[in-house]
């Protein structure tokens, strides 16, 4: 079963044709749901008339075909779309209903969803203590300034970056079928489990077994805290972040408007006109444009104007920074291209000459032999003056002898 489901509840329904039930079978299944809310509810039978699409629309019918004749008696619901797909088979011994093979199509959270990368703040445990001698070693005079956004900004800056130097960002993944209440130590358990279980020691597997059933009641049990904790809580945020988790809403795609400071002005106009009603004099009340309401709003949105003129500005200089950042990237790409060019011409050059020498080595070994068949004539010169006076001492005996 994918995890998250946690638990099947199969419901057999049999409605006789002229029977009202289908308000006892709401309320039992109305039950079922909240007592297992992340649950898989199959609710199948015979209905013949009835239809409990009237009464839970949210469930889904699997039977498109008919059942006993031309109809649809037989009904199978559940509360997850596409989950099951129904294939008539023949019937079963002498039954006047078609048998029904539901095969299940659903595709698993995990595998219909990509687990998403989270950055975490973690403290560690010498972290505080080095945030409050950071804070004490600050001199909070320098930050003073005449403007209160100014001056708020820069000391809330401050802090980041104080709080951003004792603590440590990790990035975790979530996986889409994650449950909220699951822990480092409900992970190092289930590790513990599975090593357990491939060891093939039954006293250890049920020992780790055991261990993990004990962390998931805690973890539960401290989830469940720590919501009740967020409702009893003054922290708005936190409220409504715990109404959140236990509601299962994933919020919207809701983008608020442009602010507009006649727009904030009629608003506050519109609001202010009971304190003007209620003045008990004869003098006429003053416009609501004249009221401190009007004056505090056109202050409040000239300067949410002058802050986001300024975070444009910023925006802006950033991004010329980065045009001329890519502008010299570029520059040096262009350089290293041309480098490249002129070492690939040299290189061309060099087979270009390698070539050359291979193709007139022939030539120059042919010269070599030449050069030293002129060098070996010498030496037969010499040879023949030497062998001169034999050869002529030879004629004579010859001579002689004739």
């Amino acid at each position: 079963m994918p995890r998250e489901l946690t638990i099947a509840i199969v419901t057999a329904v049999y409605i006789p044709p002229d029977a009202k039930a289908l308000s006892l079978l709401l309320n039992t299944i109305n039950e079922q749901q909240r007592a297992h809310p992340d649950g898989v509810h199959v609710i199948a039978g015979d209905f013949n008339k009835a239809n409990l699409k009237t009464v839970l629309p949210k469930f889904h019918q699997h039977v498109k075909c008919s059942t006993r004749g031309e109809n649809t008696l037989d009904h199978f619901y559940t509360n997850i779309k596409h989950a099951y797909r129904a294939i008539a088979l023949p019937h079963l011994g002498q039954s006047d209903h078609l048998s029904l093979l539901l095969s299940p199509v659903y595709t698993p959270l995990r595998r219909r969803a990509r687990p998403t990368m989270k950055t975490v703040t973690t403290w560690p445990d010498n972290a505080l203590s080095k945030l409050q001698d950071c804070f004490e070693q600050t001199d909070w005079d320098l930050f003073e300034h005449q403007e209160l956004e100014t001056f708020t900004v820069t000391v809330l800056d401050y802090i980041k970056f104080c709080t951003g130097n004792v603590t440590v960002d990790k990035n975790i993944r979530v996986y889409p079928n994650q449950k909220p209440w699951m822990t480092s130590q409900v992970r190092s358990l289930l590790r513990a489990r599975d090593a357990a279980f491939r060891s093939g020691y039954r006293a250890m597997y049920s020992a780790a077994r055991a261990d993990l059933k004990r962390g998931i009641k805690k973890a539960k049990a401290d989830y469940k805290r720590r919501i009740e904790s967020h409702m009893s809580s003054n922290n708005s945020r936190e409220v409504w972040q715990s109404i959140q988790d236990i509601t299962n809403f994933r919020g919207c795609d809701v983008t608020a408007g442009v602010l507009s400071a006649p727009l904030a002005e009629e608003l506050n106009c519109f609001f202010a006109r009971f304190d003007t009603s209620q003045q008990h004099s004869s003098a006429p009340a003053r416009p609501p444009h004249h009221s401190a309401y009007c004056t505090g709003v056109r202050f409040v949105v000239s300067r949410l104007a002058m802050v986001e003129q300024e975070k444009l500005s910023h925006v802006k200089m950033e991004q010329l920074k980065l045009v001329q950042k890519l502008r010299q990237v570029k520059v040096e790409r262009m350089g290293l291209v041309k480098k490249l060019r002129q070492v690939k011409v040299e290189q061309s050059k060099v087979v270009q000459k390698g070539r050359q020498v291979t193709t007139n080595q022939p030539r120059v070994v042919q010269k070599v032999r030449q050069v030293m068949e002129q060098l070996r004539v010498p030496q037969k010169v010499r040879q023949a003056k030497v062998d001169q006076p034999k050869l002529e001492k030879q004629g004579r005996e010859v001579h002689s002898v004739i």
